[in-house]
């Protein structure tokens, strides 16, 4: 579950649940709308505070393959 929808169906807003788990408004904010991405440590105190339902792979952006293969030159240089 992704943080926003943890705090639409919690019914909770960034600042409280930012309160909550001792990280500013504004940290919060880039995490629920994708401008950051949370430390480890920070990912962890997340999951803790919504009893996993948001987990630490959930706050991680995810990796995009290009799906077209690199030619031997660019990866020599």
């Amino acid at each position: 579950m992704t943080l926003k929808d943890y705090l639409a169906k919690s019914d909770e807003t960034v600042d409280t649940f930012a309160a909550r788990i001792g990280l500013s408004s504004g940290a919060i904010h880039k995490y629920v709308y994708g401008q950051r991405e949370p430390s480890i440590a920070t990912a962890e105190r997340i999951a803790l505070a919504t009893d996993g339902a948001v987990s630490i792979t959930d706050l991680a952006k995810p990796i995009v393959l290009s799906a077209k293969p690199t030619s031997q030159s660019a990866v020599a240089a």
